[in-house]
């Protein structure tokens, strides 16, 4: 999945007019809060920004029960394989 790479970065300061940024340096903005439209602007902000490395996690997670079956409870190795996989395709607009 291709998505701007870098370290996605919260900025606050235009909190104070009702906008949080999160932006890659040298790359630009990603996405803007706007914190009147809701209470949970900061959580929201941060999910966002915390997206790449969530994405990578459950990859990696994913992966690893497919190559560990015998390693892992089959029924939990099955759910992780099968609702990661859907969470992922999610993730990639599929």
């Amino acid at each position: 999945m291709e998505y701007t790479k870098g370290e996605w970065i919260l900025d606050f300061s235009e909190e104070h007019n009702g906008v949080v940024s999160i932006y890659v340096p040298k790359k630009g903005t990603i996405a803007r809060i706007y914190t009147r439209s809701c209470d949970n602007y900061k959580a929201n902000a941060n999910l966002i920004a915390s997206a790449p490395e969530l994405y990578e996690a459950l990859e990696d997670i994913v992966e690893q029960a497919e190559k560990t079956k015998i390693m892992l409870p089959a029924d939990l190795a099955d759910s992780i394989r099968v609702f990661g996989r859907q969470v992922l395709a999610k993730a990639e607009g599929k």
